[in-house]
């Protein structure tokens, strides 16, 4: 079972990813630029992999917990979005239009910083 302190770092590797790849629109990684979209970085922070742009599940990173990873990473951000900006679905809000880098990274990291609190709290 995935903890909510893992689900954190994994968020935290994500906003790294998007800081450094770049933000991207629309696909999960863009195989030219590198430049990644928010579900992308999560595939890329969990240690998913990925072909030709788009996640591709194995055996391998079910046993190795990089799937739970990425799903509950992916869980965690959805519900960050919708209480902080009522878009119910990560592409819908990665990909609007005046959607920027900054934007993406602060949300994961503050998303992360919540799921700390809550750990704490439960502590």
């Amino acid at each position: 079972m995935i903890t909510k302190a893992q689900i954190a770092q994994t968020l935290r590797r994500a906003a790294d990813e998007v800081e450094l790849r770049g933000h991207g629109k629309g696909r999960y990684f863009d195989l030219r630029t590198g430049a990644v979209c928010a579900i992308g970085a999560i595939q890329f922070a969990s240690g998913v992999r990925a072909k030709n742009g788009h996640y591709v599940d194995a055996a391998t990173e079910i046993a190795s917990g990089a799937s739970e990873r990425y799903l509950e990473a992916c869980r965690e951000l959805g519900k960050c979005v919708h209480a902080d900006y009522g878009i119910y679905t990560i592409p819908s809000w990665n990909d609007e239009d005046d959607r920027t880098q900054q934007q993406v990274v602060d949300e994961m990291r503050e998303c992360a910083d919540r799921l700390e609190v809550d750990t704490e709290a439960a502590s």
